[in-house]
């Protein structure tokens, strides 16, 4: 046989096969303090990471329909509003009739699915503009 070839045992090892047990069981004791941490408590009543019926319904902000334009084809079953024509612009209402911001800054982090817009952009300075 050359030095080159492959062995003619070519499955794991007793030794390889260990070692691996080895680092799987460390995982796993490792990892259960991060796991008894997902615990919930022990009063019967808690179902941890569920809300449903009334404590949703305190949770959940009302529905309110919106007002600021009338469609020609009103919305059925959660559908979208449809439009057959253009929009009167003069015939919109205000939907948030004053400036929320006070004029600092903030930083934020959201998914952006494009190209940066360059820093001077005219449709983030106008939106700036608008909401203080």
């Amino acid at each position: 046989m050359t030095p080159n070839a492959a062995s003619a045992s070519s499955g794991p090892s007793r030794r390889s096969f260990l070692a691996s047990t080895a680092v799987a069981t460390a995982a796993v004791a490792g990892g259960m303090p991060l796991l008894a941490a997902c615990g919930g408590s022990d009063d019967g009543d808690s179902r941890e990471g569920t809300t449903s019926g009334r404590k949703a319904q305190k949770l959940l902000p009302a529905y309110v329909a919106s007002n600021v334009v009338a469609p020609d084809i009103p919305a059925k079953n959660g559908s979208a509003l449809g439009f057959t024509r253009g929009v009167d612009l003069a015939a919109l209402k205000t939907s948030v009739p004053k400036k929320l911001g006070k004029g600092g800054s903030i930083k934020i982090m959201s998914p952006f699915w494009g190209t940066p817009p360059k820093g001077d952009n005219p449709y983030y300075r106008t939106m700036n503009d608008l909401i203080g």
